[in-house]
């Protein structure tokens, strides 16, 4: 309720600390989903889940090696593909926790795209819910924003026009569309 009531709360969270706190991408993406799922109008009992999922979208990297917690442009493909094994993990650690359906649906799509170019499972858009079609939206965008390693960093302005003008056809339309006009 204080993230999607906006003002000083979420302000203090998107500013408050650097990269190199763990807490600092859920915390993120939390924020601008929600911000996002408001705009788009979504019920406040889908807000809810859609909160949950995005806090909780990479709790399956704890489950990884270090060495493959964060993507990287060297990954050999075994390690990539042992860095999406974080989605399974997750939502495994999902169900333990007795997480909703639509929470761990949204956590298992985080990183699927509406082209059907995302992963583990390629699925497109079309069998993706509005919440996992925000959530691979605004966790790309923190991503880039707020990379492991800080010197890949680019602007929140910047990573909009990279998405915009590069991934648009990745990511659902309304979806961005609105995105952009919140940021």
């Amino acid at each position: 309720s204080d993230m999607l009531g906006g003002g000083e709360t979420v302000i203090r969270l998107l500013s408050g600390v650097g990269r190199e706190s763990p807490s600092v991408h859920p915390v993120n993406v939390t924020v601008l989903s929600l911000l996002l799922g408001k705009a788009l109008g979504m019920a406040q009992a889908d807000l809810f889940d859609l909160g949950v999922a995005a806090f909780l979208h990479d709790m399956g990297k704890v489950q990884l090696p270090e060495r493959v917690r964060w993507p990287q442009d060297n990954f050999s493909t075994d390690e990539y593909r042992a860095y999406q094994d974080h989605v399974a993990y997750g939502v495994s650690m999902g169900k333990k926790m007795g997480l909703s359906k639509p929470v761990l649906q949204t956590i298992a799509h985080h990183h699927e795209l509406i082209d059907g170019s995302g992963f583990p499972s390629r699925i497109r858009g079309e069998s993706m819910s509005l919440a996992a079609r925000i959530l691979a939206l605004v966790n790309r965008f923190d991503n880039l924003c707020n990379p492991y390693q800080s010197t890949l960093a680019i602007t929140p302005h910047e990573a909009l026009s990279l998405i915009f003008s590069q991934l648009k056809n990745r990511f659902d339309t309304s979806a961005l569309s609105a995105f952009i006009r919140m940021m």
